[in-house]
């Protein structure tokens, strides 16, 4: 029989799939943390976790589909330019829910994010503005 420890540390959000699991229709989370002091952290150890958090008023959401991972392994989202020029913004993702996701940093109140083809975009593309026409 195991023994049950129970701690707590802070971690926060690394990584949010963007797309579900088809079977459980969950997106996988991953998390990351500092190495606790006088505990052996190992590859392959698992945890049971309760996340708590604190939701801001003024959030910034944007669609799953515009927020991509780059070569360098970073998660951005293509910000349009006044001059139609898309530019890479580093962000910061939250919580998912409805298909949307939570940006917590790399974007202000404002800027035109790219929701679709955004995979198929590099840095300094001039790219047509379509306006809302893909709201619905």
């Amino acid at each position: 029989m195991q023994e049950r420890i129970t701690r707590r540390y802070s971690a926060g959000i690394r990584e949010i799939a963007q797309v579900a699991d088809p079977i459980t229709q969950t997106f996988p989370v991953r998390f990351e943390m500092p190495s606790p002091s006088g505990v052996t952290v190992l590859p392959g150890m698992t945890a049971k976790i309760t996340v708590s958090y604190r939701r801001p008023r003024n959030r910034i959401l944007v669609l799953i589909s515009a927020v991509c991972t780059i070569d360098t392994g970073e998660q951005v989202v293509w910000v349009l330019g006044p001059d139609g020029i898309v530019r890479a913004h580093p962000v910061t993702v939250g919580v998912a829910r409805d298909g949307e996701v939570e940006i917590l940093d790399g974007l202000k109140p404002g800027d035109r994010v790219v929701v679709a083809g955004a995979t198929l975009l590099r840095d300094g593309m001039k790219v047509r503005d379509l306006g809302n026409a893909l709201r619905g």
